[in-house]
């Protein structure tokens, strides 16, 4: 995971990199019984009012390889029961550069990717009221944030 991240980190100028903070969750997401990683940050080098990237994560040995990501996102970022082409929904907040108020969007895989950006269809606002496990929580502190670069 940390050469995963590291290798994101070599777009980022040194200021950038210096600040760089992830988030970090696992979870089975295909229910092949192996945790994908869910990593929240700036996957670009920066974040900005729409949020950070979100990147999905599968282990191939003792490495991660992306398998996907979005471009924008906010916490809390979690998992749905709900399912599709195997793969467990997704749910981040679309807020910011202009989204007012923000909303809960569903990411739903299509048998290759999940939807690159949470505020436009595939992605889709959350109806109802489904059960979700909160897997990265909104955490102004950064208490629960990875530091690369101490």
């Amino acid at each position: 995971m940390r050469a995963y991240l590291q290798g994101v980190s070599n777009s980022m100028d040194d200021d950038d990199r210096q600040r760089a903070k992830f988030a970090v969750a696992f979870v089975d997401l295909d229910g092949d019984g192996v945790d994908e990683a869910i990593v929240y940050g700036p996957n670009d080098g920066h974040c900005g009012t729409g949020g950070c990237g979100i990147g999905i994560l599968v282990r191939h040995g003792a490495r991660y390889r992306l398998k996907c990501s979005t471009t924008i996102g906010w916490p809390p970022v979690g998992v749905l029961r709900t399912k599709h082409y195997g793969w467990r929904d997704i749910t981040v907040l679309a807020a910011g550069g202009g989204i007012r108020p923000g909303y809960r969007s569903v990411l739903s895989f299509n048998g290759s990717w999940y939807p690159l950006n949470p505020t436009v269809p595939p992605a889709k606002p959350i109806s109802g009221h489904p059960v979700e496990d909160v897997l990265i929580e909104r955490d102004q502190s950064g208490v629960n944030w990875v530091k690369l670069f101490p």
